[in-house]
């Protein structure tokens, strides 16, 4: 990328609120312009069209008239995805030859709300609390005294995918003295500080050794629908499964089935099979739920809105790391976190 070619276009509100750390980041003197949805679509579009380089966030943008229009990108040689799933990526879409990559930084947070929800489930903190505001020395109607809180010591977390995020997990999940195993794709010796390491055709037995099971794997053709039925009757009666990577890992039928039978201990979901679109994020105007499945009406089920990843450290690793493709390939380099690219021209 010669230094005319040097047009950055960063698009959608959230990527223009962390364009200092960008800036701060680089080391390649590039021309930035910013877009943001309220300056309307023909100008984003046509923005787009000049742009050597590209930043964009939000859903809406991925999906909507602007994102249609990336074909028309003639110019554009980098596009970077502010965030790590791209299964909803169609590559067809993508201008030949433009090089296209993700962002990571998320892997604390995200290993830090697996530890606290893990922790939430053995000592049922909000139920606790709840219940003492009203005056009541009792846990689900046993005396305080007589209830006894789980620990996480002892007891075995399986990872399903051992990439960053379980890395980050592993090693918090061991510091409170869990056992730790894995499955994934690639054959390796087990890491520390993993105690057993396999790949996923031994899934049922890391199923069947675990007390907790966290899915951090991709979805792709070989993940969706990993955990079904017979998945998850191999999973401990006390089981938990954790998901914080795609819902379409799991299937919703059958997961649905197992927690409302109590056929397994409980789940804990950040990931979810119905989202709200861009205008239903407003408080106010409502939104779907988050399946098709009444889940809310479980007991053995804590869910969150697909959050686990949201900290003002994740956000200003993940522009750190962005800020790094960009010099990268200013240089005529791969970036760190490649995913793929544009048909060839013709």
């Amino acid at each position: 990328m010669t230094p005319a070619d040097k047009l950055l276009l960063l698009m959608g509100e959230g990527v223009c609120e962390r364009r200092s750390v960008i800036e701060e980041a680089l080391t390649t003197s590039y021309r930035i312009v910013e877009w943001r949805p309220a300056d309307g679509e023909a100008a984003g579009i046509a923005m787009m069209a000049d742009a050597a380089a590209m930043v964009t966030g939000g859903d809406a943008l991925m999906k909507g008239p602007v994102f249609k229009s990336l074909p028309l990108a003639k110019n554009l040689k980098f596009w970077q995805i502010p965030f790590t799933g791209y299964e909803w990526l169609d590559f067809a879409f993508v201008p030949a030859g433009c090089v296209v990559a993700n962002a990571y930084g998320h892997e604390i947070a995200m290993a830090e709300f697996v530890l606290g929800a893990m922790l939430q489930w053995e000592k049922d903190f909000t139920t606790l609390d709840a219940t003492l505001r009203t005056g009541s020395w009792q846990h689900r109607g046993v005396a305080v005294n007589d209830f006894l809180q789980g620990e996480l010591y002892g007891k075995t977390l399986g990872i399903v995918g051992y990439g960053a995020i379980a890395r980050e997990t592993a090693a918090r999940a061991a510091a409170f003295g869990m056992n730790v195993a894995a499955v994934s794709r690639t054959p390796r010796n087990a890491p520390a500080p993993l105690s057993w390491y396999g790949t996923m055709d031994q899934l049922p037995v890391l199923l069947a050794k675990s007390d907790f099971v966290l899915l951090t794997c991709e979805l792709n053709d070989e993940t969706r629908g990993l955990i079904a039925a017979p998945e998850l009757s191999a999973l401990d009666p006390d089981g938990v499964l954790i998901n914080v990577a795609r819902a379409g890992v799991v299937n919703e039928d059958d997961l649905f089935a197992a927690l409302r039978d109590k056929s397994i201990g409980g789940a804990i979901l950040d990931v979810w099979y119905q989202y709200p679109d861009a205008n239903q994020l407003n408080p106010a105007a409502g939104g779907p739920m988050p399946s098709r499945h009444d889940f809310a009406s479980l007991q053995n089920v804590i869910m969150t809105p697909h959050c686990a990843a949201n900290t003002l450290g994740s956000d200003i690793r993940r522009y750190k790391n962005i800020a790094r493709n960009l010099d990268l390939v200013a240089s005529g380099k791969r970036p760190a976190t490649y995913i793929g690219e544009g048909p060839a021209p013709r």
